[in-house]
């Protein structure tokens, strides 16, 4: 079994800037509060609790004068909030969403109605709609518009899948209702996202498990695993080392590895090596078996393993077949025919050619 990582994964630059400016500002200033989940990572959550960085759900629950700006935004009516309270403000929005907000505000100043194809209950779609002004809608679904608007701003959650954004498009373009006068289209999707969702998707492909690391409740990690699931591997989404089932990686060749633009570092690297364990016990549960008639091994035949003559493993005709999760253990099959009396010279075992066996003469 091989483990792959994907080429882009993990950490993206808005969330660790997000956590850089907090556990500044809790250096500098002692502890504050972050208005909800400072990004959705609860592993992230949980440290930034030890450095003093805890959750106000709401304004009400603000403790000190001190707030610090999630990086999925807020709307224009919280931020006069904030103001009308006297807190001062450490904005931790990703510059990407930021850039989503300024797209949407000037939109909604001109008069055009926003649509953002995006997840309603997102807490930066919601943003995005209050720096919209009051004629915008968010869908993940094509609308129908009751009222045809004849100027219309379509622009995307920052995280969602490029094909679907553009497939979103292409339907409102080519559907019955559209009698547009103006049409104006934002891909506001980050570099991030649409690298890490082409790099999942070139490993998926060749992969025949795909391990999606990052928060439930993550929009990006779940994009992630849609897009590996869709290519039709077995594609499982976890938060944590904990989620991880032995079985998953049962006769498997390939396991490719991606991960959420908020998952740490560590958090990964903790999977990893358990997969790794996982690799290593797969390996010696496959490595042999032996009895006085020779060394076999539970294997598909797909590579073979020669004794030179006239030095002979007793197994059929004179060969041990090997699975090639098994290469590594070449030395130890040498150390164990030596030990069993199996052969004078364990250097004369090498690799062979299934389509060389010889016929036993």
């Amino acid at each position: 079994m091989k483990i792959e990582k994907a080429a882009e994964m993990g950490f993206c630059f808005g969330v660790r800037r997000a956590i850089e400016l907090v556990q500044k500002a809790a250096q500098e200033r002692g502890p504050l509060q972050t208005l909800g989940a400072l990004v959705h990572n609860q592993q992230v959550v949980d440290k930034l609790s030890d450095c003093g960085v805890d959750i106000a759900a709401s304004l009400d629950e603000v403790q000190g004068n001190i707030i610090a700006i999630a990086s999925h935004g807020v709307g224009p009516d919280v931020m006069r909030q904030i103001k009308s309270r006297g807190l001062e403000v450490v904005d931790a929005t990703c510059p990407f969403v930021r850039k989503a907000q300024i797209v949407a505000q000037r939109l909604g100043k001109e008069g055009i109605q926003v649509l953002v194809f995006g997840d309603t209950s997102h807490p930066e779609v919601q943003a995005v709609l209050g720096w919209s002004g009051k004629n915008a809608s968010a869908s993940l679904e094509i609308p129908w518009f009751t009222t045809q608007p004849k100027r219309l701003g379509i622009l995307c959650q920052t995280t969602q899948n490029q094909n679907r954004f553009a497939n979103f498009v292409a339907g409102i373009i080519t559907s019955d209702t559209a009698k547009f006068s103006e049409l104006r289209v934002f891909n506001t999707i980050c570099d991030a996202t649409r690298k890490h969702q082409a790099a999942a998707l070139e490993l998926a492909k060749k992969a025949d498990l795909m391990i999606v690391i990052g928060g439930k409740d993550s929009a990006n990690t779940r994009r992630l695993a849609e897009i590996c699931a869709e290519t039709g591997v077995a594609t499982h989404h976890i938060e944590t080392v904990t989620d991880l089932e032995p079985s998953w990686v049962q006769k498997r060749r390939l396991v490719g590895i991606t991960a959420g633009a908020s998952t740490p570092d560590d958090v990964i690297d903790e999977v990893v090596l358990k997969l790794q364990e996982h690799q290593k016990r797969i390996d010696e549960e496959a490595y042999m078996q032996h009895d006085k008639f020779g060394i076999y091994l539970n294997t598909k035949k797909r590579q073979a393993m020669r004794i030179n003559s006239p030095y002979w493993i007793p197994s059929g005709a004179g060969w041990v077949f090997l699975t090639p999760e098994v290469n590594a253990t070449l030395l130890k099959i040498r150390e164990l025919a030596k030990e069993k009396g199996l052969v004078k010279d364990p250097e004369k075992i090498v690799w062979g050619d299934w389509s060389q066996v010889p016929k036993r003469g």
